[in-house]
């Protein structure tokens, strides 16, 4: 198998390589065949987390692999003891295969959509869940900097000279980058960043959406 692609043949705990299987309650249809790597814009750097796991997340989720990830799908065990009659044997387990499989086409992917310099955070991990935790812990810091970074663009934006369409477009575009990287904003926040904005000119519309029994979405706000 290709490292540039994630291919899942089989989903473990599967009865066969055709038929459909039941994972954590949820319906899988097998055998289920996708690209992760393929589906990445972009590879992953030292300044890109959140918008390469905003893509990495909804994928594995569609494809219902995100039980790799959580523990919610454990490796099953290795062996199965089959008993027939007086007899009990050890005997390989079709299921642990099929897992292991899964997962290492998955740690394969995101090897894979990774920059030199990032690889080497998981180079050493044996499993797609280990990589997915070292990297958030990784991560973790750069993320929420990110995210605050934008929040606080947002908060000194001022509509000042600037026409409400392109006031409003500027602003729109960086609550976009927000919902881009995971961090998506409710229509009260973002709402809230653009009345802050505003300039006197605009105290009426002000007092109009504060004094609102119900919330305005932002699709009415300049309707």
């Amino acid at each position: 198998m290709s490292s540039s692609a994630l291919s899942v043949s089989t989903v473990a705990g599967t009865t066969s390589d055709t038929a459909p299987s039941t994972m954590a309650g949820a319906f899988i249809s097998t055998p289920t065949s996708a690209s992760l790597a393929a589906s990445i814009s972009v590879k992953l750097s030292g300044e890109n987390y959140l918008f390469w796991r905003a893509q990495v997340g909804p994928f594995l989720r569609s494809h219902l692999l995100m039980g790799y990830m959580d523990g919610s799908n454990p490796c099953p065990v290795e062996e199965i003891t089959i008993t027939t009659g007086e007899t009990t044997t050890q005997q390989a387990n079709p299921a642990f295969g099929r897992w292991v499989q899964t997962d290492q086409s998955i740690l394969s992917a995101f090897v894979s959509s990774m920059t030199e310099g990032v690889v080497g955070m998981v180079l050493f991990t044996k499993i797609a869940r280990e990589a997915w935790e070292t990297l958030a812990g990784a991560f973790a810091s750069t993320s929420i900097a990110r995210s605050t970074g934008i929040r606080t663009q947002m908060a000194d934006l001022k509509k000042n000279n600037m026409s409400i369409n392109v006031y409003f477009h500027r602003m729109k575009a960086l609550a976009d980058t927000l919902a881009s990287i995971g961090q998506p904003l409710r229509d009260e926040e973002f709402i809230s960043y653009l009345l802050a904005g505003l300039d006197s000119d605009y105290d009426a519309l002000y007092e109009v959406i504060n004094t609102r029994m119900t919330p305005i979405s932002v699709r009415d706000l300049f309707a």
